[in-house]
């Protein structure tokens, strides 16, 4: 390539033949592996110093601009005083360097091997026997190797006298005998070691399994825990399950995001819930969200569709088990006990997770009865409440150690069971039980009866209370809901 070869190629008519033909013979060709064109080197040649292209012409200051650039930084890199290769340089003044080299080094490295190729080779062929035999020492691969590429067992024939006789046979035969007795001496030894090696890697990658199964058992956990909570929802008033009740629960919510999100958490609860497929839906096309009525359509449709389908009795599992096959004949006694293993790992998990679910709750990590009220910011009490109960987030005076002094307050759920909803002519009552002029709106307050409160000595008693649409299934005072008795996260004793 312009003419910075031409020395060797005089001294060598092959190389000379083969550079003949990559500049001058060589045609355009269709690359198979990446299925694109190879253009012939004279031609990039051309297009490098004498460009055709526009957009290469248009490039050209850029490209000497950048080339002067890369061999500013290529020289820095050459003449760095960290580098072990400066020693090499004849700007260095190393006696290392070619300049300061004696003249009978320069005749003695002559003919000398400038490559590592030895040292490549070698390599090359100790990986080799690991990865064709597999799990075996170092040290054993390496001489198998090391005796293979050097034909130290060759045996030449007896008539032949071409030197190809390996090194061992070169040997004086008693020495043979020996080197035979010292190799089944030592073998015990060497096999224990190998051995010993091979155990240690056995745990150490059974260490690696371990923990890569702790964490995928981590997410699987926080996938179950989620799943757990969809399934509880189908009981909920959040969850519909006719075509009426998703046209009513969409006409009670005011805001687009209330319906969307009740929209998906009906979806989710069939999808994540029970495991049903179908249901995992797209709300959503090119960026923009679907229009409520086509959702809706959807939404009624796959409920059609799904009516007569069992309801599972929990959420399929996050583990992995072995895929439910066809049985020829009769399943081995070796297998039903892996199933029944797997089947008990599976319950053992799900009654882990149960635990951590209620530990999350315990600990203010999500609150599964506010989770089963029905979605939506605002809510009037109405008659579908009458003889039922509700629970009123209440706040309590804390006392100090006189039983006096207030030190602070605390809040906690409190459950009444509803007798009657205001109908708008309720007056208000103010201090001292006085009946005022403004009255309670309509779904806005409830006679109710509370159950007592043995903690704080409240015994059962009936009120009048405020229940503000705002407050509906929220965590601040005077917070209302539907009551739930005390949740079953169906953990077993």
């Amino acid at each position: 390539m312009m003419g910075m070869m031409d020395d060797w190629a005089d001294e060598i008519p092959d190389f000379k033949e083969y550079l003949h033909h990559q500049f001058n013979d060589n045609k355009q060709r269709k690359v198979a592996e990446s299925d694109s064109w190879a253009v012939p080197l004279k031609e990039v040649r051309r297009e490098l110093f004498s460009p055709s292209d526009q957009d290469n012409k248009d490039s050209t200051p850029l490209l000497e601009t950048l080339a002067k650039i890369a061999c500013q930084a290529w020289i820095k890199e050459l003449l760095d005083p960290r580098k072990k290769t400066l020693q090499y340089l004849s700007v260095s003044g190393s006696k290392y360097c070619w300049q300061n080299c004696p003249e009978e080094a320069k005749k003695a490295l002559l003919g000398a091997l400038a490559v590592n190729d030895l040292a490549e080779s070698s390599f090359a062929g100790l990986t080799a026997q690991l990865q064709f035999f597999g799990r075996l020492g170092l040290a054993s691969a390496a001489a198998v190797s090391d005796m293979a590429r050097n034909k130290f067992l060759s045996r030449a024939k007896p008539e032949a006298n071409d030197g190809n006789t390996g090194l061992f046979h070169q040997l004086p035969g008693e020495l043979q005998v020996t080197a035979l007795m010292c190799a089944i001496e030592f073998a015990p030894d060497t096999r224990e070691s190998n051995n010993a090696a091979l155990q240690a890697q056995d745990a150490a990658n059974q260490a690696r399994k371990e923990l890569r199964k702790q964490e995928k058992f981590a997410n699987a956990t926080d996938e179950y825990i989620e799943c757990l909570i969809h399934h509880t929802l189908w009981g909920s008033e959040r969850c519909w399950k006719t075509k009426k009740e998703v046209k009513d629960g969409l006409r009670s919510l005011e805001y687009k995001t209330d319906k969307y999100a009740a929209l998906k958490d009906n979806f989710m609860i069939r999808f994540l819930g029970f495991g049903w497929k179908d249901f995992d839906v797209t709300m959503s096309k090119d960026g923009r969200k679907k229009p409520i009525p086509v959702v809706q359509k959807t939404l009624n449709d796959l409920i059609e569709k799904s009516k007569d389908w069992p309801i599972p009795s929990k959420p399929p599992t996050k583990i992995p088990r072995r895929k439910n096959t066809s049985v020829l004949g009769t399943m081995t006694t070796f297998q039903k006990n892996r199933d029944d293993i797997k089947d008990e790992e599976i319950d053992n998990h799900d009654q882990e997770c149960r635990r951590e679910w209620r530990d999350r709750e315990a600990a203010g990590k999500g609150d599964i009865l506010s989770d089963m009220n029905r979605v939506g910011k605002k809510r009037k009490i109405d008659s579908s409440f009458v003889e039922k109960k509700i629970e009123v987030y209440t706040k309590f005076d804390t006392f100090g150690p006189d039983g006096k002094t207030v030190t602070g307050h605390a809040m906690r759920w409190c459950s009444a069971l509803v007798k009657e909803v205001s109908d708008g002519t309720w007056a208000k009552i103010g201090k001292n039980d006085k009946r005022l002029k403004t009255k309670h709106k309509e779904g806005e307050a409830a006679d109710v009866i509370w159950d007592e409160v043995p903690e704080v000595g409240l015994g059962k008693c009936r009120q009048i209370i405020e229940l503000q649409p705002s407050k509906w299934n929220g965590t601040v005072e005077k917070a209302w809901r539907w009551y739930h008795a005390d949740f079953n996260y169906g953990i077993k004793d």
